[in-house]
């Protein structure tokens, strides 16, 4: 899902492919690096979720501080990772590309 998402937006922004690259690759290991952090945890969350509300968490605080609706990827998209998810992962893509 992540290295797809990294091409679909790399392609619509006209990013560098070796960019693009790099940034799925950093994306990715953050992403496993929160997975194994938590491999001991019972119901620990998904490390989509816990990378996006790191790394989105000063924006959501912003938001609230000037009185708007945080504005992130709505969920519908045709994936195979589940909708909320799949628009999650656009967002950190987003934010890392």
């Amino acid at each position: 899902v992540v290295y797809s998402a990294c091409e679909d937006i790399g392609n619509f922004f006209g990013f560098q492919d070796s960019s693009v690259r790099n940034q799925a690759e950093h994306l990715l290991i953050l992403l496993s690096n929160n997975r194994r952090y938590q491999a001991n945890e019972a119901n620990a969350a998904s490390p989509v979720n816990i990378l996006h509300n790191k790394v989105f968490e000063n924006y959501k605080e912003w938001c609230s501080s000037v009185g708007v609706k945080p504005s992130f990827w709505k969920a519908g998209l045709d994936s195979r990772a589940p909708p909320q998810m799949h628009a999650k992962v656009i967002d950190l893509v987003l934010y890392f590309c």
